[in-house]
């Protein structure tokens, strides 16, 4: 889970809804369609009793790397609008 895992873990109805997300969206381990990489990131956080969904790509730095720094440095950049829902207890 992304960045407020913790906040999921204080109330019953936010731990079952981050097995649901995580059954969702995680990949399974050695699954056979499953990439050495990692492109995309979704966020899920939990403020202001809403639950927040940010979606960020893994793109390469933008500024050029030093000669000795590694290939894959990377930043990520949120690539959509912060979605948000309000669950009822």
């Amino acid at each position: 889970m992304g960045g407020g895992a913790q906040a999921f873990d204080e109330q019953p109805h936010l731990q079952l809804l981050k097995e649901m997300l995580t059954q969702a969206f995680a990949t399974p381990r050695r699954h056979h369609k499953s990439k050495p990489f990692c492109d995309h990131v979704l966020a899920f956080s939990v403020a202001d009793s809403r639950i927040w969904l940010r979606n960020y790509q893994a793109r390469p730095a933008a500024r050029p790397s030093p000669p000795r720094a590694r290939p894959r440095d990377s930043a990520l950049c949120a690539v959509s609008g912060q979605h948000r829902s309000q669950p009822r207890a």
